[in-house]
């Protein structure tokens, strides 16, 4: 048996899918300067200009100009 949750690797674009997945991992993939990076942590608030996500004990600002792809991150 497969279990699988359709569309769940489709990025998020849009400000209500970041809102309505407050709490929720994600996978950023984001390039400042030049330079991609992967970073995962929580999705902690999702302002006008960024988005907030929590790793570990910190808190990151990513501004949305500079985010390539962002998923959800399941837990399994």
């Amino acid at each position: 048996m497969e279990v699988s949750s359709p569309g769940i690797d489709k990025p998020l674009q849009f400000p209500y899918e970041y809102r309505r997945n407050i709490g929720r991992n994600l996978l950023v993939i984001l390039e400042q300067q030049g330079i991609r990076k992967e970073i995962k942590g929580e999705l902690a608030a999702y302002e006008e200009h960024g988005i907030k996500l929590k790793m570990d004990n910190d808190t990151v600002i990513i501004p949305l100009q500079d985010i390539k792809r962002a998923t959800i991150k399941l837990k399994w």
